[in-house]
């Protein structure tokens, strides 16, 4: 019952008491005072203070209860973050992937050692990746037998410690594609000499991907397609 069903029934409570000891003056049958007589012991039960006791005890467990269910969810959510975290520093030290850093390469396979090393450089929240990237993946898949070795470095954060010891793996220093002004160029790819680390060809935006393809036909031994 609402607050105010409970002003209205106390409004008719007073109204009915007032007008109680006149029903018979008013010559008001027996059935309605007997009436008026049973709303008003049963009011009187309704409120009576053990009923208000256990109205209250009720209220403060639903209370209780809705604040242990909103505390287990939040700590529910706290514990899911961690093991997260905790999964990605487990990776990070055993050398799993993280990200799209990944090595691509038949020399490697056969314990050769690579003519050139085709490099591109991702970052989740770059636009240019989003677009180099994916199509960066299927040039293994072309160059099956090329002399080359084709790796993605991801330089996003929770990937970034794994792309280093790739780059260091492979004797490349990033500081080879950093801008002007510092930042890491990625959405961009080059051939690079695997003995000399010379840059052979540049890709500079995603709409010169097929530019960069022909050229590698061209820069790779005709043996590598």
């Amino acid at each position: 019952m609402t607050i105010d069903h409970d002003h209205h029934d106390l409004q008719i409570d007073e109204m009915l008491r007032a007008i109680g000891p006149r029903l018979d003056k008013a010559g008001a049958s027996p059935t309605l005072r007997a009436r008026v007589d049973d709303v008003l012991r049963g009011r009187v039960a309704e409120e009576s203070p053990a009923t208000h006791t256990m109205q209250r005890h009720i209220a403060r467990l639903r209370w209780t209860i809705t604040a242990l269910t909103t505390i287990a969810a939040a700590l529910a959510l706290a514990s899911a973050m961690l093991f997260v975290h905790v999964r990605h520093l487990q990776a990070a030290a055993d050398g799993t992937q993280l990200g799209r850093t990944h090595v691509v390469g038949y020399p490697f396979e056969q314990g050769t050692d690579p003519k050139y090393l085709i490099v591109t450089l991702h970052h989740d929240i770059c636009p240019r990746a989003a677009l180099v990237t994916p199509w960066f993946e299927h040039l293994p898949d072309e160059f099956k037998t090329a002399p080359a070795v084709f790796v993605v470095l991801d330089l996003s954060p929770s990937s970034l410690a794994r792309a280093t010891e790739v780059a260091e793996r492979m004797g490349l220093d990033l500081h080879q594609f950093m801008s002007a002004s510092g930042y890491p160029e990625t959405g961009k790819a080059w051939v690079i000499n695997a003995q000399t680390h010379e840059i052979v060809r540049e890709l500079d935006s995603p709409n010169q991907c097929d530019d960069f393809e022909h050229a590698l036909k061209d820069i790779l031994p005709a043996v590598g397609r």
